[in-house]
């Protein structure tokens, strides 16, 4: 199917993404389109990421990744819901990697993110699927770059298949504070589908937070990321 739909136009439709920044996508061969990619950096009139070029052959130079690239360069785009009205109504990301998690808050709050749904397990089989992003225990935020992330709750709300957690978000140059939502789903690992009777029940929740958020929240984007 990938040879079959990945072809030179499909190519054509993808940003180009300079050398640099490319470790900060999880995998190398998922890249966004044009169209729908959500941009935190300037693209040019080539669909080029724009760099200052002085830091991009710095970068380059001393293998390092400057402030400017860690905190603007994040591997996202917006995706339509089913209904007309319902344009940008997900963000779809990757699973942050450890040099994306400041962008990944950072998107967070620049697009008034409530409701986040992950899609994936920390790890499978002792292997890494996304990077923990967020603190482990509520008496301990964890700093960001400039995002300081405290975990206010945490509580299993549909047994074995969904974990919620509530975070506040404080982006400290500013002194302000944001209030979000993550819905973790355990029930579905990697290659393989869940439970029949858990899947139907976890979808129908996934479905209704989602809702719920559209009613609440209709200029707020719900971000989704699997590994």
């Amino acid at each position: 199917m990938k040879l079959l739909t990945e072809d030179d136009k499909h190519k054509e439709m993808l940003i180009t993404i300079p050398k640099i920044c490319r470790k900060l996508n999880r995998y190398p061969d998922i890249i966004p389109c044009k169209v729908n990619f959500y941009i935190i950096m300037p693209i040019d009139k080539h669909n080029t990421i724009f760099l200052n070029k002085e830091l991009e052959i710095k970068s380059a130079t001393e293998n390092i990744l400057s402030d400017e690239i860690l905190t603007n360069y994040i591997n996202a785009s917006y995706i339509m819901g089913p209904l007309p009205d319902d344009k940008d109504l997900f963000i779809a990301t990757q699973g942050p990697v450890t040099y994306t998690i400041e962008a990944f808050w950072k998107m967070i709050l620049i697009k008034n993110i409530k409701l986040i749904i992950m899609l994936t397990n920390l790890k499978e089989e002792n292997r890494s699927k996304c990077e923990l992003y967020w603190p482990s225990s509520d008496d301990s935020p964890i700093n960001y770059g400039n995002y300081k992330i405290y975990l206010e709750t945490e509580v299993i709300i549909l047994d074995k298949a969904i974990i919620q957690r509530n975070f506040v978000i404080e982006n400290q140059s500013e002194n302000i504070k944001h209030n979000c939502t993550q819905l973790q789903v355990i029930c579905w690992e990697d290659h393989s589908a869940p439970q029949e009777e858990l899947g139907f029940k976890m979808i129908e929740m996934i479905f209704s937070y989602v809702d719920d958020e559209r009613n609440q929240n209709k200029n707020s984007p719900v971000v989704v990321h699997c590994r």
